[in-house]
């Protein structure tokens, strides 16, 4: 079942669905690269890698369909923050930008 974070009424611009599914970052137009969905919202997702990203990198995602998700979602999105979690995870912040937000039916 979705939930949204405690704080994102009062952190956040829009409300976010957590999950997690299965994404693929297509890299410099070229390279794919596994990835995992954590959270979404109209303007931007969550998501954990197993190497790092640089910020401001553009990178198209394409995020899977999952139970809360019924369309596969592709998006150009702009690298808004890379942290490292662990030894080999990494959490990112993606930004789909003003003009590319993603309607939810």
């Amino acid at each position: 079942m979705a939930e949204a974070y405690p704080y994102s009424s009062c952190r956040r611009s829009y409300y976010r669905i957590l999950l997690d599914t299965p994404a693929t970052l297509i890299l410099h137009n070229t390279e794919e690269k596994p990835s995992r969905v954590m959270d979404i919202c109209p303007r931007g997702a969550g998501a954990y890698t197993d190497y790092p990203l640089n910020s401001n990198e553009k990178v198209n995602i394409i995020i899977k369909p999952s139970a809360l998700i019924d369309t596969l979602i592709c998006k150009q999105a702009r690298v808004a923050w890379c942290n490292k979690v662990s030894q080999n995870l990494w959490g990112v912040g993606f930004d789909f930008g003003e003009d590319n937000k993603i309607t939810f039916a």
